[in-house]
């Protein structure tokens, strides 16, 4: 399979996608998350979303900043009950 993400040119990359990713707070992962997580506990997919930042050298920016909980999820069921 091809390298997408080695084949772009330029130094900036940008990774964007719906991943189904939880990137949790834990301590060994704030180099690279930030710890200003939604979740306290990362999951398979967001343990992959991490292992790949980690081994392109980049960091998982949505997690760095702290905002309001609100900001911190994108999606709310029709009710609001998930």
């Amino acid at each position: 399979m091809k390298d997408v993400y080695g084949s772009s040119a330029g130094s900036n990359k940008i990774i964007v996608g719906d991943l189904n990713a939880k990137v949790g707070r834990e301590l060994k992962h704030r180099a690279i998350t930030g710890g200003h997580s939604l979740h306290e506990r990362t999951n398979n997919n967001g343990n992959m979303l991490i292992d790949f930042a980690f081994g392109k050298g980049m960091s998982i920016k949505s997690t760095m900043f702290p905002r309001k909980v609100v900001h911190k999820y994108t999606w709310v069921s029709p009710g609001w009950k998930t």
